[in-house]
């Protein structure tokens, strides 16, 4: 399922389930919105629309979504994650 799917589309996809919104998620990633859009875009050519429920103001994942996002990020979203996926130091 994630064999042709690259790294950044991924992470767009995180930031946005995190954030609920296209602007923050795409500060969070470093790009501008109309290229994160066109990651997402590319996310779901991939593996077929229907992650992501557009409302006029903000975006919230479907249950499939949901089901996706735990998948390629476990314990997501904003729960002790960072957009970038840094990995704690261990102690």
């Amino acid at each position: 399922m994630l064999a042709g799917m690259e790294l950044r589309q991924l992470r767009c996809f995180v930031a946005v389930a995190e954030t609920g919104n296209i602007s923050p998620a795409a500060k969070g990633v470093f790009l501008t919105q109309p290229a994160l859009r066109r990651q997402i875009k590319a996310l779901e050519a991939e593996i077929g629309p229907g992650l992501l429920e557009r409302q006029a103001h903000s975006i919230r994942l479907t249950s499939a979504g949901e089901t996706f996002a735990e998948t390629v990020a476990p314990g997501r979203p904003g729960q002790e994650r960072h957009v970038g996926w840094e990995s704690k130091p261990s102690s």
